[in-house]
């Protein structure tokens, strides 16, 4: 007997993504519909929830015909405003989005040093804007020789070039300025990193919001573990690839608690596709009730986001 509970329709629901595009899209440019860094947000942000789609399609991340993959993602971000504006914050997480779309694509592959290049090359621009995304460097490698089987001296080797590739093509802006020497360029890194920052200045909507991200994401990715059997041997691989870039992306957001606006996109995006997986996928009684609370849950704290009730709660303890 096909299940009818709140849950199963919006998970199969055909309708469930359309409604989140457009309730979504509307609350994005809800503060300001001339502000222009909105709506470049939006498209941004637009663009990479429809390459999720075609992720899930082609990587088969689901077992089910469902987009919960995509509405979780777009979920996640319209119920944080602050992380709506266009700007070079969005670069990490484009760049990470496209490095795991090309690495997933080299699962299996015996020579795959072009998508090994183009991997590493994405992982080194969104470097660029946050340089302790290379802690992720170690954790890709280790992955794309255990989960993805990709790994070769030769495509090792193209992933170097790729890392170094922009540092290449800034070296001539050095040159020109003057500026090439090891101290200005340890200098002009210097100025990227974040500083680490007493946890006591972190704002209450920025704990919060990691906190139910990183909790939800934690049941989600246990609900996974207890379930992988029933997944294909390749959906397995890329849940398992996710999972190992949780803990640097984890450390990192537990290291520098103020770069929320890189961080918890990335967040976001390793977390999705376990959290739609649990919710699509997950089986019991009360799970409709479960389902209905965490909405419920969301919703609140985008509320609590848009009219800054925060500061209330804060002043009112």
């Amino acid at each position: 007997m096909r299940e009818r509970t709140f849950r199963h329709r919006v998970v199969n629901s055909v309708a469930t993504l359309p409604v989140v595009a457009v309730v979504g899209a509307l609350l994005w440019v809800l503060p300001d519909f001339k502000d222009h860094y909105l709506w470049g947000g939006l498209l941004v942000i637009g663009a990479m929830t429809y390459i999720l789609v075609e992720c899930n399609n082609r990587f088969q991340l689901l077992r089910i015909r469902t987009q919960m993959t995509a509405a979780v993602f777009l979920t996640l971000f319209a119920v944080f405003p602050e992380l709506h504006r266009l700007s070079w914050s969005f670069l990490p997480v484009v760049c990470l989005q496209l490095c795991y779309v090309v690495l997933f694509n080299a699962y299996g592959e015996h020579e795959p040093q072009g998508l090994l290049f183009h991997a590493f090359l994405f992982l080194s621009l969104g470097a660029f804007v946050f340089p302790p995304l290379l802690l992720l460097l170690p954790f890709l490698v280790v992955s794309i020789h255990v989960q993805l089987r990709a790994l070769s001296f030769k495509g090792l080797l193209a992933g170097f070039l790729g890392l170094l590739l922009p540092l290449w093509i800034y070296l001539p802006v050095l040159l020109r300025e003057g500026r090439f020497n090891v101290s200005e360029l340890l200098l002009w890194w210097n100025r990227q990193l974040p500083r680490l920052s007493d946890y006591s200045s972190v704002p209450l909507a920025h704990g919060v919001g990691w906190g139910i991200l990183v909790f939800l994401g934690l049941i989600s990715i246990l609900h996974f573990l207890s379930t992988s059997y029933n997944d294909k041997i390749r959906t397995r691989q890329y849940f398992y690839f996710l999972l190992v870039q949780e803990f640097p992306l984890v450390a990192l957001t537990l290291l520098y608690p103020h770069a929320f606006s890189v961080l918890f996109p990335l967040l976001i995006l390793n977390n999705s596709p376990f959290i739609a997986h649990y919710f699509a996928l997950a089986r019991g009684r009360g799970l409709n009730f479960w389902f209905c609370l965490w909405l419920s849950v969301v919703m609140m704290t985008g509320v609590a986001n848009y009219f800054d009730l925060w500061n209330l709660f804060c002043n009112f303890l």
